[in-house]
C-alpha cells in the first residue's frame, strides 16, 4: 500500500505529465524562431532576418522555454549563448529545417544559399577532381554555405534519398534508378619502379619491395590491395605518406613500388617520369569518379548550378 509521501509524489508526477507538451501541441514557428536566434546569436539579428520586432521574438522565445520547461539560452549583455539543452535542441532543429527547405526546393526552387549545400564524398584516388569542382562552384556562384561529408557509398546513397545530401561524388555507378549520375573522369592507377628493377617481373618485385602509397588518397591503398589479392599477387609491406615527394624519391632510389594515379604522374617533373616505368606483368587499376544526385533533384538550384560547371561527359 502507498503511504502519504508516495501518494503525494504520484500526484505530483501526474501533474507534471499532464503539463508536458504533446507532439501535436508543439509550436513549430517558435522552434523555427529559436533556430534563427541561435544561428544569429542575438534576438536583434534574428528579428531583422525574420522581419519581426525584437520584443515579439523575445516573447516567442520565452513562451517556448516555458512550454518546454527548460532554459535554452544564457542571457548576457547584448549576447545570448546556448545552454547544454539549447545546443542539443539547436542541432536537431537546424537539421530539420534545412531538410524541409531542401524538400521544398524540389517542388518550388529556392534561391541558391537558402540552406547550406550538403555534399557527400566517397574517398577515391580521383577525389581531387571533386574538390576542384566544389572550388569552381564557390568561385562561380559566390560564397555559399556548404557541408562536406566523407562517407561510404551506402551512407552517400542513404543521404541522397533521405534529402540529407543535395549531391555527391562517388567511385561507382549507382545501382538504384532513383539516383542519377554523370561520369566525370576515368583514369588509371599504375605501379612504377625505378630503372634498377626494369628487368624484373612484377610478382618477384612484390616479394622484395614494399608498396608506396600516398596517404592523401586512402582509397588507392584499398583498391591496390584488392586488385593484387584478386590476381593472386602477394601483398607485403606498405609505406604510406602524406607527402608524394617522399614516395617518388623512395621509388626513384629503387626502395619500393610506387602506386600513382595518372594525375599524380603528370604533376611530377620530367626527370621523375624518365626514371620510372611500369614493370612487366603489373595490373592496372581503373579509377572512375561520378557526380551523383537524387532523381528529380534537377529542379533545385544547387543541382542546376552543379550541372552547369560539370565537365562534358558522354554518360549520365
Amino acid at each position: 500500500m502507498c503511504n502519504n509521501n508516495d501518494m503525494e509524489k504520484l500526484n505530483h508526477d501526474t501533474l507534471l505529465l499532464k503539463s508536458k507538451l504533446k507532439g501535436h501541441e508543439i509550436n513549430w514557428n517558435q522552434l523555427f524562431y529559436f533556430s534563427v536566434i541561435a544561428s544569429h546569436g542575438s534576438i536583434k539579428g534574428a528579428a531583422e532576418a525574420l522581419s519581426l520586432s525584437a520584443s515579439n521574438l523575445s516573447q516567442h522565445l520565452s513562451q517556448l522555454e516555458s512550454d518546454l520547461e527548460v532554459r535554452l539560452f544564457n542571457r548576457q549583455i547584448r549576447k545570448l549563448t546556448l545552454t547544454a539543452a539549447g545546443h542539443r535542441l539547436f542541432s536537431h532543429t537546424r537539421e530539420i529545417f534545412e531538410s524541409s527547405q531542401r524538400l521544398l526546393d524540389v517542388v518550388s526552387p529556392l534561391s541558391l544559399g537558402s540552406y547550406p549545400i550538403a555534399i557527400g564524398l566517397v574517398p577515391s584516388a580521383s577525389i581531387q577532381l571533386a574538390y576542384k569542382i566544389i572550388g569552381d562552384f564557390q568561385e562561380k556562384y559566390g560564397s555559399v554555405g556548404m557541408k562536406l561529408r566523407h562517407s561510404t557509398y551506402g551512407e552517400l546513397e542513404t543521404g541522397l534519398l533521405n534529402s540529407q545530401l543535395d549531391f555527391g561524388f562517388s567511385d561507382r555507378i549507382p545501382e538504384r534508378k532513383d539516383i542519377c549520375h554523370q561520369l566525370l573522369s576515368g583514369s588509371e592507377i599504375k605501379f612504377y619502379v625505378s630503372s634498377k628493377w626494369w628487368s624484373k617481373g612484377f610478382s618477384s618485385l612484390l616479394e622484395k619491395l614494399p608498396l608506396l602509397i600516398c596517404n592523401v588518397d586512402p582509397a588507392t591503398q584499398t583498391m591496390a590491395e584488392k586488385l593484387l589479392r584478386e590476381n593472386d599477387f602477394p601483398v607485403g609491406h606498405i609505406i604510406v605518406s602524406d607527402f608524394p615527394s617522399v614516395l617518388t624519391d623512395l621509388c626513384q632510389r629503387g626502395l619500393g613500388i610506387g602506386v600513382f594515379a595518372e594525375g599524380q604522374m603528370k604533376d611530377m617533373n620530367i626527370l621523375s617520369l624518365k626514371s620510372l616505368r611500369t614493370p612487366d606483368g603489373a595490373p592496372k587499376i581503373q579509377d572512375r569518379i561520378y557526380a551523383v544526385w537524387p532523381a528529380g533533384g534537377e529542379n533545385t538550384e544547387a543541382i542546376r548550378k552543379l550541372q552547369e560547371i560539370l565537365p562534358p561527359s558522354g554518360q549520365k
